[in-house]
């Protein structure tokens, strides 16, 4: 029988050949022996001959379909043309309105524009959401007579089925009042004293973990050096005294104080347990006044990077001299001396933490407002209120002075303005001079 009459049902199913080739064609192809069975002859053809293409067509776009994308583009290209015009108008106004802004505060002009256009990485905390008030204010309706509180999925599940509790069924005045109710508790979570040693001591690691984190990347982002030390502030606290410096800033203990940090750690501890106090003692009165003042005295150095002295008697001399004022000082205490102005223990916890949180601080003054600061103590001058206390006038003031004659300075009156200055002449003793006669008569 030949190839060409072989029926189809003799090959084996699964190298059975597509309908594209014959065992005719095939024959034609390939030089084989007519003897060679016609399935074993798909077996020696390359993969191509005979697997169909799997390279896709390209469809042809319609007239309608090639006229909307045209028309897409033209739209997209006229945006963008804007938008670049858009950017090259305003930097003109721009640069003009950084130049105005930086003159009117009394700083150059590259500095101004390097904080306008500069990048901040960190962000400020987030507040929180009317969402996370109101699954607050529910679990602590919940869970107020609980002994094993509910989880936070049921907690959500209730609030959502509680519609006295649904944003449309509450006032602006509920909502911010939830809100503050939030922020409160937060505050109160983070300052709160724990409960016993062993959250305190799992408190204290995870606070020096943080730490440690800040000081590491914050020398990387911007360069710096820092280190803290971290004790107990009482004797039976189970706390264990931690240390920390970024890069080689504990290099400092043994160059400047010749000590090792662990040293200083253990002196450190050893003082803090020394002069331990109780909240009473350093709450006291006294202790409070002395805070306040070396914390003005403290801030005022920082702003001004030197060491003025300061005058709270003519402060708004004092003010106009420097070109700093004091701001956020709190309005029920008059600006003075502390030991003066702070008549009770409330009013000088109220002083102490706005200088600690930084809400009472020193700022630097620009020129238009030193500029008006003057003209503001002019009219209150000319309105007789008196700013300051004025220096006491001299007893002899518009009397004539007695001159000093020269003919006194000439007869060893010295003046307060010359210097006295040794004299380096050799003066030859008596003694020396009998020693030489001595010798030559030997």
């Amino acid at each position: 029988m030949s190839p060409k009459s072989t029926p189809q049902s003799s090959l084996p199913p699964l190298l059975a050949l597509p309908p594209l080739f014959t065992p005719s064609d095939l024959l034609t192809l390939l030089p084989l022996p007519l003897s060679t069975p016609p399935w074993r002859t798909c077996l020696l053809l390359p993969v191509p001959l005979w697997q169909p293409s799997r390279k896709q067509t390209k469809r042809q776009l319609t007239q309608a379909e090639k006229a909307s994308r045209a028309a897409a583009a033209e739209v997209a290209r006229n945006h963008q043309m804007e938008v670049a015009d858009a950017v090259k108008a305003f930097h003109p106004r721009e640069e003009a309105e950084i130049k105005a802004e930086a003159a009117r505060l009394s700083l150059k002009t590259d500095y101004f524009r390097r904080l306008v256009r500069g990048k901040i990485n960190v962000k400020p905390p987030r507040e929180p959401s009317l969402r996370e008030a109101l699954t607050s204010a529910k679990a602590a309706d919940i869970n107020k007579d609980r002994e094993v509180k509910l989880r936070l999925r049921k907690i959500v599940d209730e609030l959502d089925k509680d519609d006295d509790m649904s944003t449309s069924n509450l006032t602006q005045e509920e909502k911010d009042a939830l809100i503050a109710r939030l922020k409160e508790k937060k505050a109160t979570k983070g300052t709160a004293m724990r409960a016993s040693n062993t959250g305190a001591a799992k408190d204290h690691t995870a606070s020096t973990k943080r730490m440690r984190h800040e000081l590491d990347t914050g020398g990387l982002r911007n360069g710096t050096l820092g280190f803290f030390f971290v004790t107990r502030a009482h004797i039976n606290d189970t706390l264990a005294t931690d240390f920390y410096g970024n890069a080689h800033a504990l290099q400092i203990f043994k160059d400047i104080l010749g000590k090792d940090p662990a040293e200083v750690a253990r002196l450190f501890d050893m003082w803090s347990c020394t002069n331990s106090k109780n909240i009473q003692e350093r709450n006291n009165y006294s202790v409070i006044k002395s805070q306040c003042s070396h914390l003005v005295t403290f801030k005022l150095q920082q702003a001004t990077r030197s060491k003025p002295k300061m005058n709270y008697v003519n402060i708004h001399k004092f003010a106009a001299t420097h070109k700093i004022k004091i701001k956020g000082w709190p309005p029920s205490i008059e600006i003075g001396n502390p030991s003066d102005v702070l008549h009770n223990i409330d009013e000088a916890i109220l002083l102490r933490d706005a200088l600690v949180s930084g809400a009472c601080h020193w700022a630097q003054m620009t020129d238009a407002e030193v500029a008006a600061h003057h003209a503001e103590m002019a009219r209150l001058e000319a309105e007789g209120k008196p700013v300051g206390k004025r220096r006491k006038a001299r007893s002899d003031k518009g009397k004539t002075h007695k001159k000093r004659k020269q003919d006194e300075d000439a007869k060893g009156c010295v003046s307060r303005r010359q210097k006295k200055v040794k004299s380096v002449a050799i003066i030859e003793s008596e003694d020396e001079d009998d020693d030489e006669d001595y010798q030559s008569d030997e």
